[in-house]
């Protein structure tokens, strides 16, 4: 054994460092914040609305400007096709796919966090 987890085993049987919680909950501690759940209601039904939709709107504008890099990455890398520059066409393709993953990524947004909220709970 190494001299790490012989130190980490004596300290525990000293009792100096109370042991893990078990899943089972007996003994270790408890979590204080099981009981907490956020709540926007407090600031008032106004409020819920309101950051509500202003989320939706700055979530429309990110689409909106995800979008335009999208349509900019395809004229591009256009104008590049029949040109004799392999290398600015390759650039052009790497800016089109970057712009297409950011705006899919945007576009998945709410599947991915409802997909994380159903993960955690």
């Amino acid at each position: 054994m190494s001299i790490l987890i012989e130190s980490i085993q004596t300290v525990h049987q000293a009792g100096i460092l109370p042991a893990a919680p078990s899943p089972g909950g007996g003994g270790g501690m408890s979590n204080p914040f099981s009981d907490i759940v956020p709540d926007f209601s407090v600031l008032g039904a106004d409020f819920n609305s309101k950051w509500k939709k202003i989320f939706a709107a700055f979530w429309f504008g990110c689409l909106i400007i995800g979008g335009a890099y999208v349509l900019r990455g395809f004229v591009v890398m256009n104008q590049h096709k029949g040109s004799n520059h392999p290398h600015e066409l390759a650039q052009a393709r790497g800016d089109l796919n970057k712009a297409a993953l950011a705006f899919a990524g945007m576009v998945a947004f709410n599947t991915i966090i409802g997909a994380l909220i159903f993960l955690v709970s």
